[in-house]
């Protein structure tokens, strides 16, 4: 049996002090548009610095190697969009362009007990309660003859198999209005969520293979929030802005960073940039998205509470601020999106947890606080006019032909079958995970020939000396893709583009550095003629393959030139797709679809234990108090109770068998502190909120027990106030799951 790790950390007040440090948040001024392509594009290495006006604001791998499947990656779809030229230009548009809008928000928390978590790779991180609920953003857009739908999930990755998933409900519920071109889903890419919600080898294996209840409610919720959008959509305005924010990152990989040209024009080396779409309905702010470059790994593998890290507690802050009810979806919607992080670190001291203090929770609310601050108060310079446009395609990405016209050097080049080269098993040495340990002891290290690893991969994979060649480096170690019945990763990928008026969406499936980023964004702003700060660059978009970093970047072999699967010269590979839509796009011709994504769906196994029953304690019923709150506590300190509860996994089998019902009628939770206002109970806070936690413990075999915590806000209200637990349980012999719930003896707050 796996010991549950007894939990000791300090998170600061729900109401924290503003911090004494000035934080450089400045918004960009307009660019003037780059001179307009013709059939090429022209490789420019200098890194435009936007002008500025300074604004300062105080503000406090071994099992599942293989599988089987057949493989029809080569099925060409012939779908073409309906040609139709656009005119997108500001000066032909006399008025602010009213758009139908609409934007929802759902519950798509997995499995909070027993889980691998996704995003460090670590086996040993598995799930044991709920710091804060996952949730799915999705937010419409249309102009009266087209629309778009753009999704944002807490969650580690997008993977192909639930973007597969969702496209085929909405086509099914949504016949010819939603599908994979006008559909764009990302993930905030927080490393404390479930895994296990791909159908490809590489991501199960540290997360016990293929999850189904996870993916089931990720899959449930984020049709909840599209149906939600969709019910919300009414006329209403867009504005766009953008900001500078200089202390929420740091560059994790400089020595790779410092051979990109652009790093003489960037010593900082971070993207700054913020931009932020906001929706609104009669004089109404009601949604917002925003794009801004960090990883969201305040939170180590050591962690194992579910959270949407930084990213999740900027989204909590503002729609909570603005106004929103979590339980019936009904409210403010804001989704903290992320673009180009993928050599951008949290940890502001280059070390896991550390920075700007040694607590992880603090740190996390902290750069989550510094986002939402940035976003608020970005200044909404313009109004977006114009109409909507989109392309779409897939790509076989293990073998593109590249254009010279896209490459560093001027010649012609291309891409690899996947593979891991052998400093991938440091892991990022600055924000922690799996590869740690290797790194500690001498095995795996970034930046260097790790001559164990290299010989003891390329024993198991036995990599080609023509892939070998591709790659470019003699340190390919992993082979995912040449391994049989089927690759171990996805190798047919989506490329998407996106235009909404005068701003620009590029959509694409992996972690791109900030210098590949601004690459991207220069070609597209340059092919449509557009300043480039209007220019959004969308990562970790409609599915997952590792990292993507510069031809230069890749010459140093960091753990992020290591995790680029395609080889050295997958940006320009990107370069040289995303250029074909946005030329489609400015000549109004459709785009054909490519090569169909393999689906997998009916391949899976895991590994992960279930639940057989759940049982409580000989005289005790489920939702009774082990352990009761103190009589009183002061502002500022932790009030807990203990319950005898279920299995998490009985809890969210309940749910989803709602869901298969359509009996829900709110979101779930698991957790409340309620307040005595002299007229009765109300609810002040759940799962959901940043100040509590339901921890869970095994007991014996089959009995649990909920450890409820809330941090009690220094503005809290004196008076009564009482934890609440819901739950369900799974009797023995039947497998019914029954419901319970249960209360603890009022506590005084003083």
């Amino acid at each position: 049996m796996r010991l549950i790790p007894k939990f000791n950390f300090s998170k600061t007040s729900l109401h924290i002090a503003r911090h004494s440090a000035i934080r450089a948040i400045r918004p960009l001024s307009t660019q003037a548009a780059p001179k307009p392509l013709a059939h090429s594009f022209t490789y420019n290495h200098s890194f435009q610095r936007p002008t500025m006006t300074l604004t300062a604001l105080t503000v406090s791998c071994a099992a599942l190697l293989l599988g089987c499947a057949e493989d029809n990656s080569a099925a060409t779809s012939t779908d073409k969009p309906v040609a139709m030229a656009q005119n997108y230009s500001d000066t032909q548009v006399q008025q602010q362009t009213v758009y139908n809008l609409g934007a929802g928000i759902a519950d798509i928390t997995g499995e909070a007990a027993e889980s691998n978590m996704f995003g460090y790779a670590d086996s040993d991180q598995i799930s044991s309660g709920i710091q804060q609920r996952q949730h799915a953003r999705a937010f419409l857009i249309g102009d009266g003859e087209r629309e778009i739908l753009m999704v944002v999930l807490d969650t580690g990755a997008m993977t192909q198999a639930l973007h597969q998933a969702i496209i085929k409900q909405l086509k099914a519920h949504y016949p010819g209005r939603f599908g994979e071109d006008n559909v764009m889903i990302t993930a905030t890419h927080t490393h404390s969520a479930p895994g296990g919600i791909s159908h490809y080898t590489l991501y199960g294996l540290t997360t016990r293979g293929f999850q189904g209840p996870t993916f089931d409610a990720m899959l449930n919720g984020t049709l909840r929030a599209i149906d939600r959008a969709v019910a919300s959509e009414a006329p209403g305005q867009l504005s766009f802005g953008t900001n500078q924010l200089f202390n929420a990152g740091v560059q994790r990989s400089r020595t790779a960073y410092v051979n990109n040209p652009e790093a003489r024009d960037n010593p900082d080396g971070i993207d700054p940039l913020m931009q932020v779409i906001r929706f609104e309905k009669d004089g109404k702010d009601i949604a917002a998205i925003n794009w801004f470059a960090v990883h969201p790994t305040s939170l180590t593998s050591k962690n194992t509470l579910v959270s949407g890290d930084n990213k999740g507690y900027a989204a909590w802050y503002w729609e909570t601020q603005k106004g929103i009810d979590y339980l019936t979806g009904k409210g403010f919607v804001a989704a903290f999106a992320n673009s180009n992080p993928g050599d951008i670190s949290p940890n502001l001291n280059l070390r896991p947890g550390s920075g700007p203090t040694e607590d992880q929770w603090q740190n996390a609310q902290i750069l989550g606080q510094r986002q939402a601050d940035a976003a608020i108060n970005t200044p909404m310079t313009k109004t977006v006019s114009g109409k909507i446009d989109y392309r779409q395609t897939y790509i076989d990405m293990s073998q593109q032909m590249i254009d010279a016209k896209y490459t560093v050097d001027g010649q012609p080049h291309r891409t690899c079958p996947a593979a891991y080269k052998s400093a991938f098993a440091a892991g990022s040495e600055e924000d922690g995970g799996g590869g740690v340990g290797l790194a500690e002891a001498g095995i795996a290290n970034e930046g260097k020939n790790n001559v164990l690893l290299k010989g003891f991969g390329q024993l198991i994979f036995m990599p080609s000396k023509d892939l070998i060649a591709c790659q470019e480096t003699d340190q390919v170690t992993v082979t995912m893709g040449t391994t049989k019945p089927y690759p171990m990763t996805p190798e047919i990928m989506p490329v998407q583009l996106m235009r909404v008026g005068d701003l620009a969406i590029i959509s694409l499936p992996s972690e791109f550095t900030i210098t590949a980023g601004l690459r991207l964004r220069k070609l597209v702003a340059q092919r449509l003629e557009l300043p480039l700060d209007q220019v959004i660059f969308a990562g970790y978009a409609n599915a997952y393959a590792g990292y993507n970093v510069t031809p230069e970047e890749y010459k140093r072999q960091d753990y992020e030139a290591a995790s680029t699967h395609f080889g050295p010269h997958t940006l320009e590979a990107w370069l040289q797709n995303v250029d074909k839509l946005a030329e489609a796009m400015v000549e109004g011709k459709p785009v054909a679809k490519g090569p169909t994504p393999r689906d997998l769906s009916a391949k899976q196994i895991s590994i992960a234990p279930g639940v057989v029953h759940d049982l409580a304690p000989l005289g005790k019923n489920f939702g009774d108090i082990a352990k009761p709150p103190q009589m009183s506590y002061q502002r500022g300190e932790r009030a807990e109770a203990v319950f005898w509860s279920a299995h998490p996994k009985s809890t969210l089998a309940y749910e989803l068998k709602k869901d298969r019902a359509g009996g829900r009628d709110s979101e779930p939770y698991t957790m409340a502190v309620q307040y005595n206002d002299g007229t009765g109970w109300r609810t002040i806070a759940t799962d959901n909120d940043w100040n509590t936690t339901n921890q869970w413990q095994r007991v014996l075999a089959a009995q649990s027990r909920a450890k409820l915590t809330w941090d009690i806000p220094e503005d809290a209200a004196t008076g009564q106030y009482r934890f609440y637990h819901h739950g369900a349980y799974k009797k023995i012999f039947s497998g019914e799951l029954i419901p319970f719930e249960g209360y603890s003896q009022s506590f005084e707050v003083l």
